[in-house]
């Protein structure tokens, strides 16, 4: 067995030592390479000065390697100082010095590394949350963008490695201004378009009342009309009513206040109370009295209490509630100056648009119990009576026949249940017919009267359409 020499162990031990320095001088140069242009990330590894001792590492102990190996015999200036070299690394006190240095370097190097880290972490949190940062407005959206400005150049080292990320938050924000920007023109369009066409709607309504104003009826329409929007119709006979009702108010107004100034010479004594308009009216006709235009006309005429109707509209009085539409407008200005008064009503149908001169001045009955009797009567104006009865019971309306009778009570449950009991029982004493007309709400009080054969609880169109049954059915004759 052949034993190696000190020498030859010593040289065998070199090798392996320059080997192994040699190695990992080239892993940590790769390694440079690796993070510099793959990662992307700066670190001690990756400066130029670090590369560059790598790369002389690996090529002197390389160098160390071949000249121990082959012997080869160079300038005796070069061998001395290629041994003096090589038995400084050899010895065991400089290699172990060699591998605390590597050992501290790496070391140092992970620090670096995991500061420049950290530093990148927070930069991109910053650059976070100043994208989330709400904005709804350009101007924010805007200032969100300088803000992104800023940080890069603040951080210009990190905005470098990060600057993917930075172009596409400003992109972001300069699409979400073009898309705030696209919106709103898109709402200014739209509502230049709601206004233009407003505008066009008020021009045909203004048209059309000026139509109608000028035909005297809101009932017909011409050729260039017929097509228009059933609202705009609608709308224009609306203002041309008020226009009309309007008129009136001011001509009632202004005969009114002639016909007092011409019989007193003066103002009313509730003048101060009066609106400004009506006030007007009074201040024109003093003036025109003094000017000497005021004279007595037969629509401002004073009437005396003793001298209010000519003969021929006695009649007139006979009834206490008129459809204005049955009346000339003669006849209107003759009861509306002798205590009677325009009211708006229903009709049994339930619908609105039932123009009624009446004469009421009852305090403890309201227009409308004083109308619905009324109209009631009217289904058949012969034969029916209001208030008919004697003694302390009434009925509101009655149909007498010499079959039999009918009453209608109107209900607006204002009547106490004792005078409710002792009224039905009256009623189922003299009539073969009774009906009680109520609201909905008040059917629940009054159904429980009811027998639904003889007497009904019904809403004002199921008691209209009940009485004419029952008539048909009473006197055997159609209505």
């Amino acid at each position: 067995m052949i034993t190696p020499t000190q020498e030859e162990m010593e040289n065998f031990f070199s090798y392996i030592i320059l080997g192994l320095i040699a190695i990992i001088s080239l892993i940590f140069f790769f390694l440079s390479l690796y993070i510099k242009y793959i990662k992307k990330e700066d670190s001690a590894l990756t400066t130029t000065f670090s590369r560059t001792i790598f790369i002389m590492i690996t090529m002197a102990t390389s160098s160390m390697i071949a000249i121990r190996f082959y012997k080869i015999d160079y300038i005796l200036i070069w061998q001395k100082t290629i041994s003096s070299i090589t038995s400084f690394i050899t010895s065991a006190k400089e290699v172990i010095i060699s591998i605390i240095f590597i050992l501290i370097s790496l070391v140092i190097a992970k620090k670096v590394r995991e500061k420049n880290k950290k530093k990148n972490e927070k930069f991109l949190d910053e650059l976070q949350k100043i994208e989330q940062k709400d904005a709804t407005k350009t101007s924010e959206i805007k200032e969100k963008i300088e803000k992104i400005k800023a940080l890069k150049q603040k951080n210009n080292r990190l905005a470098q490695k990060n600057q993917k990320q930075i172009r596409q938050a400003i992109k972001k924000a300069k699409i979400k201004i073009q898309s705030i920007k696209d919106k709103e023109k898109q709402r200014n369009e739209q509502e230049g378009l709601k206004q233009w066409q407003e505008r066009e709607r008020q021009e045909q309504i203004k048209e059309l009342v000026e139509h109608f104003d000028k035909r005297k009826t809101s009932e017909s329409l011409e050729g260039w009309a017929k097509d228009l929007e059933p609202s705009v119709i609608k709308e224009a006979k609306k203002q041309y009513k008020a226009i009309i009702e309007e008129r009136q108010r001011q001509e009632e107004m202004q005969k009114k206040a002639e016909s007092f100034v011409l019989e007193h010479k003066a103002y009313p004594t509730n003048y101060s109370e009066m609106e400004w308009q009506e006030q007007e009216k009074y201040d024109q006709a003093m003036k025109k009295l003094k000017k000497g235009k005021l004279q007595p006309t037969p629509e401002n005429k004073p009437t005396l209490e003793t001298e209010k109707l000519e003969p021929k509209n006695n009649d007139l009085f006979k009834e206490n509630l008129y459809h204005a539409s049955s009346l000339t407008e003669e006849q209107k200005e003759i009861l509306l100056r002798n205590g009677y008064r325009r009211k708006p009503f229903i009709t049994l149908s339930g619908a609105s648009g039932n123009n009624l001169i009446i004469k009421h001045d009852q305090t403890n009955e309201s227009d409308y119990h004083f109308c619905m009797k009324h109209l009631f009567r009217e289904i058949d104006f012969p034969n029916s009576k209001i208030e008919h009865g004697n003694g302390e019971f009434r009925a509101d309306v009655a149909f007498i026949y010499p079959e039999g009778k009918i009453a209608v009570e109107i209900e607006t449950g204002a009547n106490k249940e004792k005078q409710v009991q002792m009224k039905v029982k009256w009623l189922n004493n003299n009539f073969d017919y009774w009906v009680f007309v109520c609201s909905r709400d008040n059917k629940k009080i009054y159904k429980e009267y009811v027998d639904n054969e003889k007497s009904f609880c019904l809403t004002l169109l199921e008691a209209s359409q009940k009485v004419d049954e029952l008539i048909q059915q009473l006197t055997n004759s159609p209505q």
